[in-house]
């Protein structure tokens, strides 16, 4: 039985594009992930689909440039099945709950490492209106790592590779030697580790989770099709050089930490390592500064 894979770029408000990808047989559509909650997106996303409705949407992960399509998704496809991770439950069905409790826990952590003024209303910008886009749904499957299942033909591997998120979740399919691989490997650019919180607010290290998820996806192999950027024929080396380059980035942490004679507060930090960085740019490069503290064995600090 012929499987067909297609990338569909999807326009983000801040330029480029989103891939959601989908995988067809004669019996079968699966949508990999929905775009942004962006109005483009949205409309260039049905387009796409205007040819052939979806049987299953599968999410990789809770970023809104990758459910951002569930409102328009669930109107046009009363009937689609939608599966994801057994931990973005929490996320996908109360949204609004999940979305306000990490902003609460992002306040207090800022607090606690020393971020204030510009840099902290930088970096907590935009919660409400993440948290009331109404990008819920009931999911039909709960996806666990390891998990298989067959559809119309097309048959999936779920791996959960944590790290860029705690439920992130890459598509394996067997039958094409292909990985749908979502944010976690890039050809270009690294993907930004996680800042997120147990129930306690207390900060849980993701960059060297999402070391370990870069070499179980060096071990699958094949050719990946990420959520941004081109195509990577070969996974496994893109993987390793991601993961080496993580931790040329740890070292220079480790350098700047030890100019300081106490643990200096987060943003000393900061511009001890990537000096004066942009505004716009706090957030990312904040959440980079704490996975390569996390690796360096100074995380603890920041917690």
């Amino acid at each position: 039985m012929k499987i067909k894979t297609r990338r569909v770029e999807l326009p983000l408000p801040w330029g480029g594009g989103v891939y959601a990808t989908i995988i067809d047989t004669p019996n079968a559509r699966i949508l990999v992930d929905s775009g942004h909650t962006s109005e483009s997106s949205r409309t260039a996303l049905m387009e796409a689909l205007s040819d052939r409705a979806p049987d299953l949407l599968l999410l990789t992960h809770a970023h809104q440039d990758h459910y951002g399509g569930l409102p328009v998704l669930r109107t046009a496809y009363p009937d689609l099945l939608i599966y994801a991770s057994v931990h973005a439950q929490a996320y996908y069905e109360d949204q609004y709950r999940t979305v306000v409790t990490h902003h609460q826990h992002l306040e207090q952590f800022a607090v606690r490492v020393g971020v204030h003024g510009e840099m902290y209303d930088q970096i907590l910008r935009g919660f409400d209106r993440i948290a009331q886009s109404g990008c819920t749904a009931s999911l039909d499957r709960l996806l666990h790592d390891a998990d298989e299942f067959e559809l119309g033909g097309i048959e999936v591997r779920v791996h959960h590779h944590p790290g860029h998120h705690h439920h992130h979740l890459v598509f394996e399919l067997p039958q094409l030697n292909q990985v749908i691989s979502g944010d976690n490997v890039f050809q270009t650019n690294l993907a930004p580790p996680q800042v997120y919180f147990d129930a306690n607010g207390r900060r849980i290290p993701a960059l060297p989770q999402l070391l370990e998820s870069l070499e179980r996806l060096a071990q699958i192999g094949g050719r990946a099709l990420p959520s941004h950027g081109e195509e990577l024929p070969e996974v496994s080396s893109v993987a390793r050089r991601a993961k080496a380059a993580y931790e040329r980035t740890t070292h220079r942490v480790t350098k700047a930490w030890s100019q300081f004679d106490d643990p200096p507060d987060l943003p000393t930090l900061l511009q001890s390592v990537f000096g004066e960085v942009p505004l716009p740019l706090v957030g990312l490069r904040l959440g980079f500064l704490l996975g390569y503290a996390d690796c360096a064995g100074v995380g603890d600090n920041y917690r």
